[in-house]
């Protein structure tokens, strides 16, 4: 990923980004009883996919405006996930739950800093 160009990182971050929201949408969907939580968590995942679309198109036309918009709104819907994470830790309980949680929030964590490294990365050569 990293030896190619900075349009490419940009399209496997769009890309990978729209994967992992349906991944978890997929997955929370599964996975939840709380009907808030989940109706949050889709708006939240949903909101990425639409914002990874704008920066495809950003990309392809090469639009500085598309490309801010996606860096500001990953941005929001990570730091909004977060919160969301940190409170679903802590209503749990059970230690294995605790952890499963801590290490989706670390992943999490480390997947939107990729995601935001790239962008900015592509951004910077417009």
């Amino acid at each position: 990923m990293c030896g190619r160009s900075p349009e490419y990182n940009a399209y496997f971050a769009a890309g990978s980004a729209i994967f992992v929201s349906f991944l978890n949408i997929i997955l929370e969907s599964i996975k939840r009883s709380e009907q808030w939580f989940l109706v949050v968590h889709i708006v939240i995942w949903s909101g990425l996919i639409l914002v990874a679309i704008v920066l495809i198109f950003g990309i392809y036309y090469e639009n500085k405006f598309l490309v801010m918009v996606w860096i500001v709104l990953m941005l929001v819907f990570g730091v909004a996930l977060l919160a969301l994470r940190i409170l679903d830790l802590t209503k749990l309980s059970e230690n294995n739950e605790i952890i499963r949680t801590s290490i989706r929030i670390l992943f999490h964590c480390a997947l939107f800093s990729v995601w935001l490294w790239i962008s900015i990365v592509y951004y910077l050569t417009l």
